[in-house]
């Protein structure tokens, strides 16, 4: 019994020992696989590189009638020239000052926008000078139109101001006045059938009118520097 206790832990590190050994042994070969397909990779690149010039000497060869046909097509006269030539010699100029005046007016560069077809219509306002990142000019003055519109059907109201400075001091009516008092009152009705009280120095308006004197069927407010009379309705 002594012997097989000390044995288990020998026999247990030699079977440790035995998987590390084949761990290790599977591994190099996995490297050595590896080695040996990148290897075979770049012989195989090396091989097709070396291939490729003979491929390119091959075809290079063929190319030339190619290019001696497109030398004698460039050096031939066009319609043009053999039309600028003729008429040339027809008005006494030599072929070789007509065909000049012929470049310089091939050269000439057409102005940007205006293009004209041969039936004579002018397509000067063509897209070449639109910007793609903005409106079209009747659209930006169609979404003005409509802002004026809907501002002055609400006539220019801020619903943030309080009412009684909302509208201008034409849209207030006077209703009624507490005048034989120490602090006279007056009563405003506005557009939306609210009565407001006034007193002495209250503003009034969206022009900032203020109530300087409140007497018996009247109210004075100054207004831009300008004394204006809201007498009562009747």
């Amino acid at each position: 019994m002594r012997l097989i206790k000390t044995a288990q832990p020998a026999y247990r590190f030699l079977t440790a020992l035995k998987h590390i050994v084949k761990t290790w042994v599977k591994l190099v070969c996995m490297v050595f696989a590896a080695l040996g397909l990148v290897s075979t990779f770049l012989v195989t690149e090396a091989l097709a590189q070396g291939s490729a010039p003979s491929a390119q000497q091959q075809v290079a060869p063929s190319s030339a009638p190619y290019s001696e046909f497109q030398n004698k097509q460039n050096s031939a006269p066009t319609n043009g020239q053999v039309n600028s030539q003729m008429m040339g010699q027809q008005n006494g100029q030599s072929p070789r000052s007509q065909s000049n005046q012929f470049k310089n007016q091939l050269n000439v560069p057409a102005p940007m926008g205006s293009v004209n077809s041969p039936m004579g219509i002018d397509h000067s306002y063509g897209l070449s000078q639109r910007d793609p990142f903005r409106l079209p000019q009747y659209l930006i003055l169609r979404i003005k139109e409509k802002a004026m519109t809907n501002r002055a059907e609400s006539g220019g109201v801020d619903d943030s101001v309080e009412p009684i400075r909302r509208w201008p001091l034409a849209a207030y009516q006077l209703v009624g006045i507490i005048w034989d008092v120490k602090k006279p009152k007056a009563m405003f009705l506005d557009r939306q059938n609210t009565i407001h009280m006034v007193h002495l120095k209250d503003v009034i308006g969206s022009g900032k009118a203020v109530v300087s004197s409140i007497n018996n069927g009247e109210v004075i407010v100054i207004e831009n520097k300008t004394p204006l009379k809201i007498r009562l309705k009747k």
